[in-house]
């Protein structure tokens, strides 16, 4: 999501992955993490980037899960699948 917001590289790779996803996730985890991101990089107030972050994450249809074993272990599959290197 942050790589989306701050146009990084392989912000189309990203959006392409995403575009073939039939059930876009995410955790509070990932939510606060990308907000604290956009709040530390474009200099924003944690209010500010918590909404543009609410926004994409509408746009992109993401929805937000709490997270359980089983989330937990789905998302290291995640990253150890989609994880940056």
């Amino acid at each position: 999501m942050l790589a989306i917001l701050l146009d990084e590289p392989d912000k189309s790779l990203l959006a392409a992955k995403l575009d073939t996803d039939g059930d876009r996730i995410w955790s509070p985890v990932a939510r606060w993490e990308t907000i604290a991101n956009m709040a530390r990089v474009r200099r924003y107030d944690i209010a500010e980037a918590e909404l543009e972050v609410d926004e994409v994450a509408f746009l992109l249809e993401l929805r937000l899960i709490p997270i359980g074993e089983q989330e937990g272990r789905l998302a290291m599959r995640a990253f150890d699948t989609f994880g940056k290197s």
